[in-house]
């Protein structure tokens, strides 16, 4: 059975335009996965998935 990990993260962020606001919630919500250990860093050597290994990540995200 894999381990499951609940991870309260939200994000909400301004910008000049939805794009921009987008974004910028994007990379906050992977900072805070990040910085809970749900993610690691980018290393440069993609890793094969393994089989039996499922990730579940549920996010909301406010645009203002």
């Amino acid at each position: 059975m894999p381990n499951i990990v609940y991870v309260d993260v939200s994000a909400r962020e301004h910008g000049s335009n939805k794009m921009i606001a987008s974004k910028s919630c994007a990379l906050s919500l992977v900072r805070q996965l990040f910085h809970f250990n749900v993610i690691e860093a980018f290393t440069g050597v993609r890793k094969k998935k393994k089989e039996n290994e499922v990730i579940v990540i549920l996010f909301c995200c406010n645009m203002v």
